[in-house]
């Protein structure tokens, strides 16, 4: 595999530029794959976005399906769709973790419930989830803070007791496994983002994976403004839109990008570990 740099060759800095936290890694191969797309009749949502789909799928889904949106955010906001959240409906969610994770809770008018996090982990806390709980509660939101898994058994244990769904903030988690299973196909929904500085980049982008199959279509639907898309390009123009949809589709383009570094995912992800490694600390000893 060719690099146009090094993964570890940081860019040069001077001291009035400060010091480089994240650079994005774009494969040579994204570059080519753009290319190709933006001499085809895709640009948008098209045959690379279904690829990537199926390729993502294959990698982390498990059973389930992914569905590939413009933003983690989309796939966030899209999965507490999926999950039934109304106005007034209670969500647990940690205190520490990006705004991305709880602003569509606003446009959806869902009451959010901070949980506290473990000062070890910075993952959520299971004791105060636990504590917060009542007959309001509709779902629980985790967040994979840094890659490290939650305690899936334990917050599956108190979704299972009031059944409710717990939904997965995996931004940080691709390649992740709790257990012997990968993250992506534990729980009903899990988004990952594509964000510039994430492990895999499309510059920006999402994809949520799915294991209820059910769910598919109107997934489907909600991003693309409520049309069902499939039925149209077949000649079938007589669709009623019978729910809210959004614009949440990735472009072809992106998944240009994402197939290529799904394709050295496993470079990306050990170059990540090996800078983790001189860092090791008790809490990841305890849970490997």
């Amino acid at each position: 595999m060719h690099h146009e740099k090094p993964m570890n060759e940081m860019p040069v800095m001077h001291e009035s530029e400060g010091i480089v936290l994240f650079h994005p890694h774009v494969p040579e191969r994204a570059i080519e794959g753009v290319t190709e797309v933006l001499h085809s009749r895709w640009i948008g949502q098209g045959p690379k976005v279904a690829q990537f789909e199926k390729e993502f799928t294959q990698r982390f889904a498990g059973a389930g399906t992914s569905i590939a949106v413009g933003s983690g955010t989309d796939a966030l906001h899209l999965a507490y769709i999926l999950a039934g959240l109304k106005p007034g409906d209670q969500v647990i969610v940690p205190v520490f973790t990006c705004t991305a994770t709880n602003i569509p809770f606003l446009y959806m008018g869902v009451i959010v419930r901070f949980a506290d996090v473990d000062p070890e982990t910075l993952n959520i806390s299971v004791p105060h989830v636990r504590a917060l709980m009542n007959e309001k509660t509709k779902a629980i939101v985790c967040v994979h803070y840094g890659g490290l898994p939650c305690d899936m058994d334990e917050l599956h244990a108190i979704a299972k007791e009031y059944n409710i769904p717990v939904i997965e903030d995996a931004a940080h988690a691709p390649g992740a496994t709790y257990k012997g299973k990968k993250i992506g196909e534990i729980s009903p929904f899990t988004m990952y983002s594509f964000q510039a500085i994430k492990h895999i980049t499309t510059g920006d982008g999402g994809m949520l994976t799915i294991q209820d199959h059910s769910l598919i279509p109107m997934a489907e639907r909600i991003r693309w403004f409520g049309i069902d898309r499939s039925n149209k390009q077949k000649g079938t123009w007589e669709n009623d839109i019978t729910e809210v949809g959004y614009k949440y589709q990735m472009t072809d383009i992106s998944a240009a990008m994402g197939l290529a570094s799904l394709h050295e995912f496993d470079d990306i992800l050990s170059h990540r570990q090996k800078l983790l490694k001189p860092i090791k600390l008790d809490w990841q000893v305890r849970t490997e």
